[in-house]
């Protein structure tokens, strides 16, 4: 779309500001989820939108929003990422609900030597990282 040429442009940038000290901290979505959220595109006049059950987009979004707020607690900025394919529509659906959650997709994490995963969440919730193994 429109958006995506300049998005691509800046690619590498985009991250600049979530990364602290070469470390991004990512909240990622389980696999089946994504392609759930893939499947589930469609077209709108107000531009790409996801379609999940009631349920599920219920449980991605208080996922989300626990993932946020527990790694804030943690003193660290999170950033959700996601298949550039999706990242639109995600931010879409993330934005009334989580909206200080930044939305990048994978090619756009440039600017972080190292990503370090905080949660993942899928369809059921926010499993949420207590290591601080990377991803």
């Amino acid at each position: 779309g429109l958006v995506d040429a300049p998005r691509a442009a800046l690619e590498p940038a985009l991250a600049a500001p979530y990364v602290t000290d070469g470390t991004l901290h990512a909240i990622s979505l389980e696999p089946q989820l994504e392609q759930q959220m893939l499947e589930g595109l469609r077209p709108t006049e107000h531009g790409t939108v996801i379609v999940l059950g009631p349920d599920t987009a219920q449980n991605v979004l208080l996922g989300l929003a626990q993932a946020a707020q527990s790694a804030e607690n943690s003193g660290v900025r999170p950033v959700l990422v996601c298949a550039p394919q999706i990242r639109a529509a995600v931010r879409r659906l993330v934005a009334p609900a989580v909206e200080r959650l930044p939305v990048l997709s994978y090619s756009e994490l440039g600017a972080a030597r190292e990503v370090r995963s905080v949660a993942v969440v899928g369809a059921s919730g926010a499993h949420l990282a207590l290591t601080g193994a990377g991803a």
